[in-house]
């Protein structure tokens, strides 16, 4: 199944579409376009949860009697509850979970209705929830009479427990009108800008919703107790945890039918809700609001990171919020261009790759500062909390990063030019651009749990660099590592198999799909 919705984005940091989907999407003034696709035309479930396991018994602990008082020993604390490690849909629009430690495939959503589709799944930290999105009568294909619908769902991984958090839609009929408000701006709300944000501790679930016919931000926990966080005429999006799981921020705007956002603010909010403790208009280096949020990540006890822009001209930045004061400082400036990626390491340093400058972006005004006039060249930077600017590590044309677990190893993909193409590695603090360790570029790249293995395309590598294993498809799609190995799915998309450093194992066979999720490994 494939599933393409009604107002399909991509967003770079820094760059911003509302055309149908792509993996790589030029930057472009956003569009309104075509009405969502559903998933797959074959029939798929109103939700339901698959059969639970069979229950397991833990042994009562012999009482032993001494002279004095007969004493009960402690008890034993039972099986940890069943973790995902990956989730993924087979062509019929279910969806699944692949368990560890034996990597048992558990259904976790069957589908009944034709027109019914699943939009966006996330898996909790620690593995043992899936949230997910399931809705009717908003794709492009739903019959004119079908029931609108889009509800939150919880479920455990192992395939129990499944609940409705929420409806997200409010109790009208939507106009899905080509220009219409509901279109532009609800559905863009609820789907395609929609972020289900776990807590750091995996206890409540952040999420944007349009019940009461405004879209406002809501948390839930696990056991589906819903609390409303804002209660404001803006359309928010992107909520972001802070480490503690004491605040949330997001970003929010006046939403606009004609260019399908407006200008962005952030904002933070306590986790029981109230008034924002902290609310600051965007705006980049040049003094031009932004009308373009692609990310908000909390990177640190009082640092909100951002990446924004404007469609016109054509421009990407990345700055920094001091929640404490207020303060909005630049972290990359004027960039004509987009942001292709970021990426924030466990050691507390920022890695940003900047692709090829747009060739009409204009040229910067003459009366900026200096300091803020010069537009940022293509290449790899890194930025920490307390640095003025991000340095620049790398002048090759980089569109993706990925740090390892220990943070002291980045990876960044060069498409081009064929000299430079590849997948370089650079140690933390290193002097230089780091070692070039594939002549082709590479779809996908992944490090092991422990950082010290990094696949690209078939072949395992060491932190180093150095070839450890390759594996047993030609074309393989690596897509997460878990404790037990690495999950691949096979060039014709039809294979699910995990690598155990020697042998690879397969799980399922099927016609896969593993878009619109997240496939992150739980690590040990």
């Amino acid at each position: 199944m494939r599933l393409i919705l009604l107002l399909g984005w991509v967003a770079l940091a820094g760059c911003e579409t509302t055309g149908v989907p792509t993996a790589a999407p030029p930057a472009t003034v956003p569009v309104p376009t075509s009405p969502p696709r559903p998933p797959s035309p074959s029939p798929i479930p109103s939700p339901s949860p698959a059969a639970p396991p069979t229950p397991t018994t833990t042994a009562t602990p012999t009482i032993t009697a001494t002279p004095a008082a007969t004493a009960t020993p402690a008890a034993s604390p039972g099986p940890a509850p069943p973790a995902a490690s990956l989730i993924y849909q087979p062509a019929d629009g279910s969806l699944w979970a692949v368990t560890e430690p034996d990597h048992t495939p558990v259904q976790l959503v069957a589908l009944a209705d034709p027109d019914a589709g699943i939009a966006l799944w996330a898996r909790s930290p620690d593995g043992q929830q899936v949230a997910y999105l399931s809705g009717t009568g908003v794709w492009d294909t739903s019959p004119a009479d079908a029931p609108q619908e889009l509800a939150l769902w919880l479920v455990g991984a192992d395939g129990t427990g499944a609940h409705k958090v929420q409806e997200l839609l409010p109790h009208r009929k939507l106009d899905l009108g080509e220009t219409a408000a509901d279109r532009v701006d609800v559905l863009r709300a609820l789907v395609e800008r929609q972020s289900l944000a776990w807590s750091p501790d995996s206890q409540r679930l952040a999420f944007v919703s349009d019940q009461t016919d405004q879209v406002d931000l809501y948390t839930t926990t696990r056991d589906g107790q819903v609390t409303q966080l804002t209660h404001s005429a803006a359309l928010e999006v992107l909520p972001s945890w802070a480490p503690d799981g004491s605040r949330v921020a997001y970003g929010f705007t006046a939403g606009g039918a004609t260019q399908g956002a407006g200008m962005y603010s952030l904002g933070v909010v306590p986790r029981e809700g109230g008034s924002p403790s902290r609310v600051v208009a965007l705006q980049l280096t040049t003094g031009d609001p932004a009308t373009i949020l692609s990310t908000v990540q909390w990177t640190g006890a009082d640092t909100v990171t951002v990446g924004l822009g404007t469609a016109q001209p054509n421009r990407g930045e990345a700055a920094a919020l001091v929640v404490s004061s207020g303060q909005l400082l630049p972290i990359l400036g004027a960039i004509k261009g987009p942001i292709a990626a970021t990426e924030w390491s466990a050691a507390g340093t920022l890695a940003l790759a900047v692709t090829t400058p747009a060739p009409d972006a204009p040229a910067d005004p003459p009366d900026l500062p200096s300091a803020k006039q010069a537009a940022a060249a293509p290449g790899v930077y890194t930025w920490q909390p307390g640095q003025p600017r991000a340095q620049r590590r790398s002048p090759a044309l980089a569109d993706s990063v990925a740090w390892n677990a220990p943070g002291t190893v980045l990876a960044y993909g060069v498409p081009e030019p064929a000299d430079q193409a590849g997948v370089w590695i650079w140690a933390a603090g290193a002097a230089g651009a780091g070692t070039r360790i594939t002549k082709a570029p590479a779809d996908t790249f992944l490090w092991s749990p422990d950082g010290g293995q990094l696949a690209i395309d078939n072949t395992i590598y060491s932190a180093a660099g150095r070839p450890l294993g390759t594996l047993p498809d030609a074309h393989p799609q690596p897509l997460a590592w878990s404790a037990g190995g690495l999950f691949f799915v096979t060039a014709d998309g039809t294979r699910l198999a995990v690598w155990d450093g020697h042998q690879a194992t397969t799980i399922v066979e099927d016609t896969l799909t593993f878009e619109g999720g997240r496939s992150v490994p739980v690590r040990p």
